[in-house]
Protein backbone atom coordinates (compact mmCIF):
# COMPACT_ATOMS: atom_id res chain seq x y z
CA UNK A 1 0.00 0.00 0.00
CA UNK A 2 1.29 3.46 -0.84
CA UNK A 3 0.47 6.71 0.87
CA UNK A 4 0.11 9.26 -1.91
CA UNK A 5 -0.57 12.41 0.06
CA UNK A 6 1.95 14.92 1.34
CA UNK A 7 1.82 15.91 4.99
CA UNK A 8 4.41 18.70 4.95
CA UNK A 9 7.87 19.65 3.80
CA UNK A 10 9.27 17.86 6.86
CA UNK A 11 9.77 14.13 7.39
CA UNK A 12 6.24 13.25 8.54
CA UNK A 13 5.55 10.39 6.14
CA UNK A 14 7.39 7.74 4.18
CA UNK A 15 6.11 6.31 0.93
CA UNK A 16 6.36 2.66 -0.01
CA UNK A 17 7.14 1.25 -3.46
CA UNK A 18 3.82 0.26 -5.08
CA UNK A 19 3.40 -3.51 -5.24
CA UNK A 20 4.61 -4.96 -8.53
CA UNK A 21 5.74 -1.56 -9.76
CA UNK A 22 7.13 -1.55 -13.31
CA UNK A 23 9.04 1.44 -14.66
CA UNK A 24 8.04 2.92 -17.99
CA UNK A 25 10.48 5.85 -17.87
CA UNK A 26 13.32 6.52 -15.43
CA UNK A 27 15.76 9.38 -15.93
CA UNK A 28 19.23 9.77 -14.48
CA UNK A 29 19.75 11.65 -11.23
CA UNK A 30 22.43 12.95 -8.90
CA UNK A 31 22.64 11.43 -5.38
CA UNK A 32 19.63 11.98 -3.11
CA UNK A 33 20.19 14.85 -0.67
CA UNK A 34 18.71 15.51 2.76
CA UNK A 35 17.05 18.84 3.55
CA UNK A 36 17.21 18.03 7.26
CA UNK A 37 15.28 20.34 9.57
CA UNK A 38 14.54 22.97 6.98
CA UNK A 39 11.73 24.13 4.70
CA UNK A 40 14.01 24.24 1.67
CA UNK A 41 12.39 21.46 -0.39
CA UNK A 42 11.68 24.02 -3.14
CA UNK A 43 15.41 24.70 -3.52
CA UNK A 44 16.34 21.01 -3.45
CA UNK A 45 13.65 20.12 -6.00
CA UNK A 46 14.53 22.88 -8.46
CA UNK A 47 18.25 22.20 -8.33
CA UNK A 48 17.64 18.44 -8.67
CA UNK A 49 15.66 19.18 -11.83
CA UNK A 50 18.52 21.22 -13.29
CA UNK A 51 20.99 18.46 -12.36
CA UNK A 52 18.96 15.70 -14.03
CA UNK A 53 18.46 17.87 -17.09
CA UNK A 54 22.23 18.10 -17.47
CA UNK A 55 22.78 14.40 -16.83
CA UNK A 56 20.32 13.55 -19.61
CA UNK A 57 22.34 15.77 -21.96
CA UNK A 58 25.50 13.86 -21.11
CA UNK A 59 26.80 16.58 -18.79
CA UNK A 60 27.40 16.29 -15.05
CA UNK A 61 26.58 19.02 -12.56
CA UNK A 62 25.74 19.02 -8.84
CA UNK A 63 24.70 22.35 -7.31
CA UNK A 64 25.00 23.63 -3.74
CA UNK A 65 21.69 24.07 -1.93
CA UNK A 66 23.46 25.71 1.02
CA UNK A 67 24.67 28.55 -1.19
CA UNK A 68 21.15 29.54 -2.28
CA UNK A 69 19.83 29.10 1.27
CA UNK A 70 22.58 31.40 2.52
CA UNK A 71 21.86 34.07 -0.07
CA UNK A 72 18.14 33.91 0.68
CA UNK A 73 18.89 34.43 4.37
CA UNK A 74 21.21 37.36 3.63
CA UNK A 75 18.54 38.95 1.46
CA UNK A 76 15.85 38.62 4.13
CA UNK A 77 18.18 39.87 6.84
CA UNK A 78 18.57 43.18 5.03
CA UNK A 79 14.80 43.36 4.48
CA UNK A 80 14.31 42.88 8.24
CA UNK A 81 16.87 45.58 8.97
CA UNK A 82 15.15 48.03 6.62
CA UNK A 83 11.77 47.25 8.19
CA UNK A 84 13.19 47.97 11.67
CA UNK A 85 12.63 44.38 12.77
CA UNK A 86 9.09 43.95 11.42
CA UNK A 87 9.92 41.57 8.55
CA UNK A 88 10.15 37.94 9.69
CA UNK A 89 12.85 35.66 8.25
CA UNK A 90 11.72 32.34 6.79
CA UNK A 91 13.13 29.80 4.37
CA UNK A 92 9.76 28.91 2.86
CA UNK A 93 9.37 29.63 -0.82
CA UNK A 94 8.37 28.24 -4.22
CA UNK A 95 10.62 26.49 -6.72
CA UNK A 96 10.74 29.25 -9.39
CA UNK A 97 12.22 31.48 -6.69
CA UNK A 98 15.33 29.27 -6.79
CA UNK A 99 15.73 30.27 -10.44
CA UNK A 100 15.49 33.93 -9.43
CA UNK A 101 18.12 33.40 -6.72
CA UNK A 102 20.39 31.78 -9.33
CA UNK A 103 20.05 34.82 -11.56
CA UNK A 104 20.65 37.27 -8.70
CA UNK A 105 23.51 35.60 -6.86
CA UNK A 106 24.85 32.76 -9.00
CA UNK A 107 25.61 29.20 -7.98
CA UNK A 108 28.41 27.02 -6.60
CA UNK A 109 29.12 23.32 -7.22
CA UNK A 110 27.89 21.09 -4.41
CA UNK A 111 31.35 19.72 -3.63
CA UNK A 112 32.68 23.26 -3.15
CA UNK A 113 30.07 24.41 -0.64
CA UNK A 114 28.12 21.99 1.53
CA UNK A 115 28.04 20.88 5.14
CA UNK A 116 28.86 17.34 6.26
CA UNK A 117 25.52 17.16 8.12
CA UNK A 118 22.26 18.97 7.29
CA UNK A 119 22.00 22.30 9.08
CA UNK A 120 19.03 23.10 11.30
CA UNK A 121 18.03 26.11 9.26
CA UNK A 122 15.01 26.76 11.48
CA UNK A 123 17.38 27.55 14.34
CA UNK A 124 19.70 29.51 12.03
CA UNK A 125 16.79 31.69 10.87
CA UNK A 126 16.09 32.72 14.46
CA UNK A 127 19.79 33.42 15.06
CA UNK A 128 19.91 35.65 11.98
CA UNK A 129 16.86 37.53 13.22
CA UNK A 130 18.57 38.11 16.57
CA UNK A 131 21.72 39.32 14.83
CA UNK A 132 19.69 41.83 12.82
CA UNK A 133 17.77 43.00 15.89
CA UNK A 134 21.04 43.50 17.75
CA UNK A 135 22.39 45.56 14.87
CA UNK A 136 19.25 47.72 15.02
CA UNK A 137 19.56 48.11 18.80
CA UNK A 138 23.21 49.11 18.46
CA UNK A 139 22.28 51.64 15.75
CA UNK A 140 24.53 50.05 13.17
CA UNK A 141 24.14 51.06 9.55
CA UNK A 142 23.13 48.59 6.84
CA UNK A 143 26.74 47.71 6.06
CA UNK A 144 27.39 46.89 9.71
CA UNK A 145 24.28 44.71 9.85
CA UNK A 146 25.31 42.86 6.70
CA UNK A 147 28.79 42.22 8.09
CA UNK A 148 27.33 40.77 11.31
CA UNK A 149 25.02 38.46 9.36
CA UNK A 150 27.78 37.34 6.99
CA UNK A 151 30.00 36.48 9.95
CA UNK A 152 27.21 34.42 11.52
CA UNK A 153 26.59 32.53 8.27
CA UNK A 154 30.32 31.97 7.75
CA UNK A 155 30.51 30.36 11.18
CA UNK A 156 27.43 28.16 10.72
CA UNK A 157 27.44 27.22 7.03
CA UNK A 158 31.03 27.87 6.02
CA UNK A 159 33.16 30.50 4.33
CA UNK A 160 32.40 31.12 0.68
CA UNK A 161 35.10 30.43 -1.92
CA UNK A 162 36.12 33.31 -4.14
CA UNK A 163 35.50 31.44 -7.42
CA UNK A 164 33.99 28.24 -8.80
CA UNK A 165 36.06 25.62 -10.56
CA UNK A 166 34.64 23.04 -12.95
CA UNK A 167 36.57 20.83 -15.36
CA UNK A 168 39.66 22.96 -14.86
CA UNK A 169 37.89 26.24 -15.64
CA UNK A 170 37.40 29.15 -13.26
CA UNK A 171 34.00 30.85 -12.98
CA UNK A 172 32.43 33.61 -10.96
CA UNK A 173 29.26 32.53 -9.15
CA UNK A 174 27.10 34.21 -11.78
CA UNK A 175 29.08 32.72 -14.66
CA UNK A 176 28.64 29.25 -13.20
CA UNK A 177 24.89 29.78 -12.72
CA UNK A 178 24.55 30.90 -16.33
CA UNK A 179 26.43 27.81 -17.50
CA UNK A 180 23.93 25.49 -15.79
CA UNK A 181 20.70 27.42 -16.29
CA UNK A 182 19.87 30.03 -18.89
CA UNK A 183 17.30 32.75 -18.16
CA UNK A 184 14.40 31.38 -20.24
CA UNK A 185 15.29 27.70 -20.03
CA UNK A 186 12.32 26.64 -17.88
CA UNK A 187 8.56 27.10 -18.10
CA UNK A 188 6.14 27.15 -15.15
CA UNK A 189 2.69 25.55 -15.30
CA UNK A 190 -0.16 25.45 -12.80
CA UNK A 191 -3.75 24.23 -12.72
CA UNK A 192 -6.08 26.52 -10.79
CA UNK A 193 -9.81 26.00 -11.32
CA UNK A 194 -10.71 29.51 -10.15
CA UNK A 195 -8.52 31.17 -12.78
CA UNK A 196 -8.94 31.23 -16.58
CA UNK A 197 -7.14 28.43 -18.40
CA UNK A 198 -4.68 29.41 -21.08
CA UNK A 199 -3.56 32.56 -19.26
CA UNK A 200 -0.44 33.32 -17.25
CA UNK A 201 -1.31 34.09 -13.62
CA UNK A 202 0.51 35.14 -10.46
CA UNK A 203 0.55 32.07 -8.20
CA UNK A 204 -1.83 32.76 -5.28
CA UNK A 205 0.19 31.00 -2.57
CA UNK A 206 1.53 32.60 0.61
CA UNK A 207 5.05 31.27 -0.07
CA UNK A 208 5.23 33.04 -3.43
CA UNK A 209 7.36 35.88 -2.10
CA UNK A 210 8.70 36.88 -5.52
CA UNK A 211 5.38 37.07 -7.36
CA UNK A 212 6.18 34.07 -9.57
CA UNK A 213 3.85 33.47 -12.49
CA UNK A 214 2.75 30.33 -14.34
CA UNK A 215 0.63 29.31 -17.33
CA UNK A 216 -2.70 27.99 -16.06
CA UNK A 217 -3.79 24.78 -17.82
CA UNK A 218 -6.46 22.12 -17.33
CA UNK A 219 -5.54 19.30 -14.90
CA UNK A 220 -5.47 16.70 -17.68
CA UNK A 221 -3.23 18.93 -19.79
CA UNK A 222 -0.84 19.37 -16.88
CA UNK A 223 -0.42 15.61 -16.46
CA UNK A 224 0.03 15.21 -20.22
CA UNK A 225 2.78 17.85 -20.20
CA UNK A 226 4.64 16.03 -17.42
CA UNK A 227 4.34 12.69 -19.24
CA UNK A 228 5.52 14.18 -22.53
CA UNK A 229 8.46 15.88 -20.85
CA UNK A 230 9.58 12.61 -19.22
CA UNK A 231 9.27 10.64 -22.45
CA UNK A 232 11.55 13.17 -24.12
CA UNK A 233 14.16 12.81 -21.38
CA UNK A 234 13.37 15.94 -19.37
CA UNK A 235 12.61 16.00 -15.62
CA UNK A 236 9.86 18.10 -14.08
CA UNK A 237 9.91 19.97 -10.77
CA UNK A 238 6.58 19.37 -9.03
CA UNK A 239 5.28 21.32 -6.06
CA UNK A 240 1.92 20.82 -4.40
CA UNK A 241 -0.11 19.03 -1.76
CA UNK A 242 -3.14 20.14 0.20
CA UNK A 243 -1.54 23.47 1.12
CA UNK A 244 1.45 23.64 -1.26
CA UNK A 245 3.31 21.43 1.22
CA UNK A 246 6.24 19.91 -0.61
CA UNK A 247 8.37 20.01 -3.75
CA UNK A 248 10.13 17.14 -5.54
CA UNK A 249 11.81 16.39 -8.87
CA UNK A 250 9.79 14.01 -11.06
CA UNK A 251 12.18 11.72 -12.95
CA UNK A 252 10.05 8.75 -13.96
CA UNK A 253 6.69 7.03 -14.26
CA UNK A 254 5.23 3.54 -14.26
CA UNK A 255 2.42 1.25 -13.10
CA UNK A 256 1.76 -1.10 -10.20
CA UNK A 257 0.50 -4.69 -10.55
CA UNK A 258 -3.09 -3.45 -10.95
CA UNK A 259 -2.23 -0.98 -13.68
CA UNK A 260 -2.47 2.10 -11.42
CA UNK A 261 -0.21 4.86 -12.76
CA UNK A 262 2.36 6.77 -10.73
CA UNK A 263 4.98 9.41 -11.23
CA UNK A 264 8.34 8.68 -9.59
CA UNK A 265 10.03 11.60 -7.87
CA UNK A 266 13.42 12.20 -6.34
CA UNK A 267 12.75 13.42 -2.81
CA UNK A 268 15.01 15.37 -0.42
CA UNK A 269 14.62 13.40 2.83
CA UNK A 270 17.80 11.36 2.42
CA UNK A 271 18.12 7.68 1.46
CA UNK A 272 17.52 6.12 4.88
CA UNK A 273 13.99 5.00 4.09
CA UNK A 274 12.11 2.20 2.34
CA UNK A 275 12.18 3.82 -1.08
CA UNK A 276 15.86 4.92 -0.92
CA UNK A 277 14.86 8.53 -1.39
CA UNK A 278 12.16 8.09 -4.03
CA UNK A 279 8.50 9.09 -3.83
CA UNK A 280 5.69 7.43 -5.81
CA UNK A 281 2.78 9.78 -6.45
CA UNK A 282 -0.56 8.80 -7.96
CA UNK A 283 -1.10 10.59 -11.28
CA UNK A 284 -4.63 11.50 -10.21
CA UNK A 285 -3.20 13.21 -7.14
CA UNK A 286 -0.92 15.27 -9.38
CA UNK A 287 -3.90 16.41 -11.44
CA UNK A 288 -5.80 17.51 -8.31
CA UNK A 289 -3.12 18.97 -6.04
CA UNK A 290 -0.51 20.75 -8.14
CA UNK A 291 0.60 24.22 -7.11
CA UNK A 292 3.24 24.49 -9.84
CA UNK A 293 5.23 22.34 -12.22
CA UNK A 294 8.45 23.59 -13.80
CA UNK A 295 9.75 21.93 -16.96
CA UNK A 296 12.08 22.68 -19.83
CA UNK A 297 10.56 25.42 -21.98
CA UNK A 298 9.42 24.47 -25.45
CA UNK A 299 11.94 25.69 -28.01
Amino acid sequence: MVLCFLASCGKKIQLAVPEGFQEEVMLKMTPVKDQGKSELCWVFAMLATIETEHLMRGDSVNISTDFLARKYLEEQAIERFRSHGEQRISLRGMAPMALTLLRRYGAIPYDAYNTSEPINYNVLCRRVEKAVDLAIAQRKDEKGCREAVVQLLDENIGYLPMFCFMYGCQYTFLEFAHSVCERDEYQSLTSLKDYPYGETVVLPFKDNHYGCRALNVEPEKLVECIEESLRHGHPVMWEGGRNDDHAVCIIGMGKDKDGKEYFVAKNSWGEDNETRGMMYIDKKYISLHTAIAVKEAEQ
